[in-house]
Order: structure tokens, then sequence, then C-alpha cells
């Protein structure tokens, strides 16, 4: 059984940042963000290809565009 949503996000979404109520999230300081690193992205490249519709429809399913 899926857990029902609680957030009304749509309600949310129109409030701004002064609006919303971080009471309940406590600081952090240096200690907690001491044991971490930056992780940047991996690089992309960019690649054109020309293929026929069957292998892209084929390629779409598994969630490709």
């Amino acid at each position: 059984m899926k857990k029902q949503e609680e957030t009304n996000w749509d309600k949310l979404n129109k409030m701004s940042d002064s609006q919303i109520d971080y009471s309940d999230i406590p600081e952090t300081d240096n200690e907690f963000w001491s044991d971490t690193e930056m992780v940047y992205p991996h690089k992309k490249t960019k690649l054109t290809v020309t293929i026929d519709d069957d292998i892209a429809l084929w390629l779409k399913q598994f969630g490709n565009k």
C-alpha cells in the first residue's frame, strides 16, 4: 500500500521562502559538513546520430528520448 502524500505542493509552490516555516529543521554547522566532499557531475558529450524509426521507438521504451 502506497503511503498517502501529506504535502500540499500547490500551496507550497505558491509561497515565498519567507512564508515557509523552517522551524522544525535544525541549522547546520561546520561540524555537520566536516566529512563531506564536493562532487561535480561528469562531463557530458553531445552526440547526434541518425537511426531508423524502429530503433528510436525501441530505445524510447527504456526512457531514452
